[in-house]
């Protein structure tokens, strides 16, 4: 079994992986956003123009940026993290561009698959990739598809070891009728620094959670029993291949603690939490070693 993330050393740092800004289809300057995201409280952010690296001047304390792109094939869309330089646009198919973020040393995560009308299958002929948006704000607010995670799901299933996040993906757009893709959701990572080195390293890893608003504060094992404990919400998942898992109801009462007991038959588990307000929280997976 991995061992959690919430037992490890390090310091916790809000962040989101996924934004644009008006050198790609964004409408907010690149100042303009970090702005934004350092005034709500977040720590780093990703600028993720299309085929474009976005620099930005800061002077905040506490706030930095991680170099990140966007690439797409079709309709494939790919974040590029922590690449130094921009892939040729000869380029064409998603697991070329997959294999080239690799052989950069970044890390490539595929975007939002339900907005895009890529199946678990089609995902699941792709190779070298570890990381997959499970929430995109923007795909939510303007087309009710952000939630990716019976895709997450499907390919943990398959035996594929994936890592789930959360991100804006923002734009933004509001209008009357549609409400501001900013400020929506983050990952929380575990780093020992807030650096990008360390905080590459603590995302390669999965040592983070995501969110829309629940706060994870505890998971911890003791024997074949792990025990969560939240923010105030009204159910927490535990999820895990084909009928496995459980699901553990406050029945209209609000509740901040879950115990599951591990059966022995579980391949892999994690862990959803949702509120009142349909605000979520999901941990990465753990895995076991059952066949």
């Amino acid at each position: 079994m991995n061992i959690s993330v919430f037992g490890k050393k390090g310091n916790w740092y809000r962040g989101n992986l996924h934004l644009h800004t008006n050198f790609s289809d964004g409408t907010l300057a690149p100042e303009e956003i970090c702005s934004f995201y350092y005034q709500a409280g977040y720590q780093f952010v990703a600028l993720t123009d299309h085929w474009n690296f976005t620099q930005v001047n800061l002077s905040y304390d506490n706030f930095i940026t991680i170099p990140a792109v966007e690439y797409h094939s079709g309709v494939y869309h790919i974040v590029a993290l922590g690449v130094n330089r921009l892939l040729p646009q000869s380029i064409k198919s998603p697991q070329e561009i997959i294999d080239a973020i690799n052989q950069e040393g970044g890390i490539p995560i595929m975007a939002h698959p339900y907005w895009s009308g890529i199946t678990s299958g089609d995902l699941m002929a792709l190779q070298g990739f570890s990381h997959l948006e499970i929430y995109n704000n923007v795909c939510q607010i303007t087309k009710g598809k952000g939630f990716s995670s019976v895709h997450w799901d499907e390919l943990l299933q398959s035996g594929r070891q994936l890592f789930g996040v959360a991100v804006d993906d923002a734009h933004h757009r509001p209008r009357q009728t549609m409400e501001d893709d900013l400020i929506g959701s983050w990952v929380m990572a575990k780093a020992e620094s807030l650096d990008v080195g360390s905080l590459l390293q603590a995302i390669r890893r999965g040592d983070f959670y995501s969110s829309t608003g629940v706060t994870i504060h505890e998971v911890s094992f003791l024997g074949d029993r792990l025990t969560v404990h939240t923010s105030p919400v009204q159910e927490i998942r535990f999820i895990s291949q084909n009928a496995q898992g459980e699901r553990v109801s406050g029945c209209g009462q609000e509740i901040d603690k879950a115990e599951y007991e591990l059966t022995g038959t579980e391949r892999y588990l994690r862990i959803e939490a949702v509120d009142h307000h349909h605000r979520f929280a999901w941990t990465n997976p753990f895995y076991f070693n059952q066949v």
